[in-house]
């Protein structure tokens, strides 16, 4: 019976301990991410590509109204930023942040279409979302 209050004790400190770290190294991820991708976007390549990605999508006949959408639909929130990160020339996921309803709906938007190829992959590409209220309303 000590024997299982130690073990219960050892994962309880461990968790205690471990948790934490493992919560900042995924912030610290997404922040690293982030810097990386707003770096791909200034460079020569990056920087054209960055412009293609933010015409076609911006192209996109239901891409707008999605958005809109997205933010009456929770609150009326209206700023989130993230990347586009590609796994391939045809495979990605946009991941942003705050993490909420709001931008997991703005990503449910921007996922799942047929975007032009980065320059190279993977590739990280930046996405700032910050709508004005009146677009919103």
């Amino acid at each position: 019976m000590d024997k299982r209050k130690l073990s219960i004790g050892l994962v309880c400190a461990l968790l205690g301990i471990g948790l934490p770290f493992y919560l900042s190294a995924k912030t610290v991820s997404f922040d690293d991410d982030y810097a990386k991708a707003k770096a791909n976007a200034a460079s020569g390549a990056g920087q054209t590509y960055d412009q293609q990605l933010g015409t076609y999508i911006q192209g996109l006949p239901d891409v707008m109204p999605g958005m809109k959408s997205c933010a009456t639909n929770h609150g009326g929130a209206t700023a989130l930023h993230g990347y586009f990160a590609f796994q391939s020339a045809t495979a990605y996921k946009v991941v942003l942040q705050p993490k909420n309803g709001f931008s997991d709906c703005i990503a449910s938007v921007l996922e799942n279409r047929h975007l032009p190829a980065p320059p190279t992959t993977p590739y990280l590409d930046p996405f700032e979302l910050g709508m004005s209220n009146a677009m919103s309303n």
